[in-house]
């Protein structure tokens, strides 16, 4: 073989494996979302909670006893001009919430933090789950100073033992709030 075909040949193999590389880490979160599937199947346990996490969405420990979940994919089909938001779940155990009292205190702090810092209109949002209801403040978008497509908005949430933090883009509200339907007691 001539000396110009092996450098052809090792020029090759190098763009190949530079190629198999990057493709690589650009599904990175996705191949790893894929396993925790597969190890840990299509729920999560927080506090007393059990959590539904559909396959689209990513896991990973958030504190001591905490979950983030991440979306990977998003319902806007629109042609990026900038970076794609990815909606995300925060949810902790909130051992301070022991009753509906203390979980109506908390809620009124977070809809008076909301409004010192000049959140207009505050939306409130109360949904019914397996052995309870999670009450929601917030809708804002954040802002993001021009980093996403398009802006998230965030929410406040919390049932009794659990505290729930949302970011998602409007398009993906509506499967978050199917997650947040789906949390059920643990029996």
């Amino acid at each position: 073989m001539s000396r110009s075909r092996v450098k052809a040949a090792i020029v090759l193999l190098v763009v190949i494996v530079i190629g198999v590389s990057w493709t690589t880490y650009v599904h990175l979160v996705r191949v790893e979302a894929w396993i925790w599937h597969m190890q840990h199947g299509t729920v999560v346990t927080v506090g007393n909670y059990i959590v539904p996490v559909p396959r689209n969405w990513y896991v990973e420990r958030y504190g001591r006893t905490g979950q983030l979940l991440v979306r990977v994919d998003t319902d806007d089909p629109s042609s990026p001009k900038k970076l794609k938001a990815h909606s995300s779940l925060s949810l902790s155990g909130a051992p301070m919430l022991t009753n509906d009292q203390n979980l109506n205190i908390k809620m009124s702090l977070d809809r008076d933090l909301l409004e010192r810092q000049g959140v207009k209109p505050i939306l409130e949002r109360t949904l019914p789950i397996s052995g309870g209801t999670v009450s929601c403040a917030g809708g804002y978008k954040p802002g993001s100073i021009g980093t996403y497509d398009v802006e998230p908005s965030a929410w406040f949430c919390g049932s009794v033992g659990l505290e729930i933090g949302i970011l998602g883009t409007d398009r993906d509200m509506t499967q978050i709030w199917e997650i947040i339907s789906g949390i059920r007691k643990k029996s």
